[in-house]
């Protein structure tokens, strides 16, 4: 395809470095943007849902600093000029990122197939597990 571009990130290590990339992508999109996470997702103590990656310790208090929190990555989505977006998460407590896409305000919180060509596919419910290790 003329001008498509496919990154892929394995094992990542700071969230940093999955946050960049994300934020990057979604800004140059310009016709499908897709993102497909694979991986572990973790519950905050407020109830957020983070994404792991290689440096994520699993002490709740530090996964704001050791995984990439959702809203980082919804925040990016609603940025980017893409036409349709398109998000699967294949982790534990996927679900909770449904009907999140828009403000955390659950007054206004939007679900992803109410955006504009947006469309999510969760393996899981906001506090169900996909798999036991």
């Amino acid at each position: 395809m003329v001008g498509s571009t496919v990154r892929v990130l394995t094992d990542p290590h700071p969230p940093l470095e999955v946050g960049r990339v994300l934020a990057e992508s979604a800004r140059q999109a310009e016709d499908v943007l897709l993102v497909c996470y694979v991986g572990h997702g973790l519950v905050s103590p407020g109830g957020e849902l983070y994404l792991a990656t290689k440096s994520t310790e699993r002490q709740p208090e530090l996964l704001a600093y050791t995984a990439l929190a959702y809203t980082a990555l919804r925040t990016s989505l609603l940025q980017s000029p893409a036409r349709s977006i398109v998000v699967i998460l294949d982790c534990c407590f996927s679900g909770r990122a449904v009907g999140v896409l828009g403000a955390l305000d659950s007054a206004v919180a939007v679900d992803l197939a109410q955006v504009n060509g947006g469309y999510g596919l969760t393996s899981a419910a906001g506090e169900d597990v996909t798999f036991r290790a």
